[in-house]
């Protein structure tokens, strides 16, 4: 079951995996991402790879040495994982081939018309996957620490997870805490600052309006009559 979902994983014919991955290739071609569909093509190869280099080391390798403090040969305590792991296992791996067959007798028409050489690139690319992951781990006619070396600069960016987290920190520290230190300045001397000083006139002026109203009627009375005397004087003035 375990070979069964590597050979979808892989992109092998007759399995689940390898329809979704040529719609995928497909899709890139078609859209004119020529470097997007080069990297996953890349990736296609390097997923056959890793996960048959499992399926060599694990399956068909030998025993790994004992560790310190265990007796006996290293695969002495190798067992079969019990049903309640095993059956979930099986289902997906079921599902993997009858996906991948059903696929493969009725395949649903796409949205696009796929180059006729993507189909024997996507399997050669697989295929080659595999055939150099037992040239390496399973036949070892290929020296993987070798490979390693010459390709440590790969391995090392890999390690310092090719400086992303540099990167994205730089950006933080002098990007976005630079902007976000600006936009602060902004929002507290002269968004703050002009609405603190209109609420301050505001207060001022209502201050000050509030002194025109005594409460008393005679100075209601007074106002009044004098607005009339002024209105009166206004009609009268000559013109």
């Amino acid at each position: 079951m375990f070979l069964v979902g590597t050979l979808s994983l892989a992109g092998i014919p007759f399995f689940a995996g390898f329809f979704s991955k040529e719609e995928i290739l497909g899709a890139a071609w078609v859209g004119g991402l020529t470097v997007p569909f080069g990297m996953l093509v890349l990736a296609a190869f390097l997923t056959a790879f890793y996960m048959f280099r499992v399926i060599f080391i694990a399956f068909l390798g030998g025993p790994a040495p004992a560790h310190a403090g265990h007796g006996g040969p290293g695969g002495a305590h190798a067992h079969d994982a019990p049903a309640i792991m095993a059956l979930p296992l099986w289902v997906l791996a079921a599902l993997a081939m009858g996906l991948g067959i059903w696929f493969s007798v009725s395949h649903p028409e796409g949205g696009f018309a796929p180059p006729g050489w993507l189909t024997p690139l996507a399997v050669g690319v697989a295929v080659a996957g595999i055939v150099f992951a037992w040239l390496v781990y399973g036949l070892r006619a290929i020296s993987g620490d070798r490979i390693f070396e010459r390709l440590s600069w790969i391995g090392e960016a890999a390690v310092e997870r090719f400086w992303l987290d540099d990167l994205f920190a730089l950006v933080y520290r002098r990007i976005i805490l630079g902007v976000s230190q600006i936009v602060g300045w902004v929002d507290r001397y002269i968004v703050d600052g002009i609405l603190n000083v209109l609420s301050a006139w505001t207060l001022t002026a209502g201050d000050r309006l509030r002194r025109i109203q005594t409460g008393q009627a005679q100075d209601y009375v007074y106002g009044v009559a004098l607005g009339v005397l002024l209105l009166m004087v206004w009609m009268r003035w000559p013109r």
